[in-house]
C-alpha cells in the first residue's frame, strides 16, 4: 500500500511539473480520463486482492471526493480517498458490533482504500440497502437526511456526470448496481 501510494504521489508531481513547465498536451477532459482510468486501474488491482464489492458509485465518489488520493485531508477532519470523518468510523464500528462482529476500524484506516471502501460498503447495506444511487451519495455527502438536503444537489450532479462519462468511455462494470429511488 506504502508503494502504492508514493507511485500516485510522484505520477501526480510529474504530472503537475510536466503541465507547468510545457503546458496542456491533451485537452482538461482527456486529463481527467487518464487519471480516472489510472486510478481504475490501480483500484481494481487492490480490490481484486482484497475481494470487496466495487461498483461504479464508489469510483465516482472516490474521484469527486479526492481525485483518488488516498492522503487527502481537509479542515473539515474528513480524510482518505473517500473523505471519511471520525464520526463516520464510529458509525461504522457501531453498526458492526450491532450485527455481532468483533472486528472494529481506526481513524487510520481512513487511509486505506480498502478499508474506506469496506466502511463505505458496510454502511451502504446496513442504511440504504435498497436505494437509489442518489439517495446514497447524497447521504454519503450531507449524512442521515443528506437526500433531503439541497446542499447535496451539486455534489449528486458531480457523481452523476462521472457515472455517464464512465459508461461513454467505456469503465461501466456489468454488475454496477441501479436502484429505483426512495420516496
Amino acid at each position: 500500500m506504502k508503494n502504492l501510494i508514493i507511485s500516485i504521489l510522484a505520477v501526480v508531481l510529474t504530472g503537475y511539473l510536466v503541465y507547468e513547465a510545457y503546458g496542456p498536451k491533451e485537452s482538461p477532459a482527456k486529463i481527467v480520463e487518464h487519471k480516472i482510468a489510472e486510478i481504475e486501474a490501480e483500484t481494481e488491482e487492490i480490490v481484486k486482492k482484497e475481494v470487496i464489492p466495487y461498483t461504479d458509485l464508489i469510483r465516482a465518489i472516490i474521484y469527486v471526493e479526492s481525485k483518488g488520493d488516498d492522503l487527502a485531508v481537509n479542515k473539515s477532519g474528513a480524510t482518505g480517498c473517500m473523505q471519511i470523518k471520525p464520526i463516520m468510523v464510529r458509525e461504522v464500528n457501531r453498526i458492526l458490533y450491532k450485527i455481532g462482529e468483533t472486528r472494529q476500524f481506526t481513524l487510520f484506516d481512513r487511509y486505506s482504500r480498502v478499508k474506506s471502501i469496506q466502511m463505505f460498503n458496510i454502511w451502504r447495506q446496513y442504511h440504504h440497502p435498497d436505494d437509489s444511487d442518489e439517495v446514497i451519495a447524497r447521504c454519503w455527502n450531507g449524512g442521515t437526511n443528506g437526500h433531503k438536503m439541497e446542499a447535496t444537489k451539486k455534489y449528486w450532479c458531480k457523481i452523476q456526470r462521472l457515472l455517464n462519462s464512465y459508461n461513454e468511455i467505456g469503465l461501466t462494470k456489468p454488475d454496477s448496481e441501479r436502484r429505483s429511488p426512495r420516496k
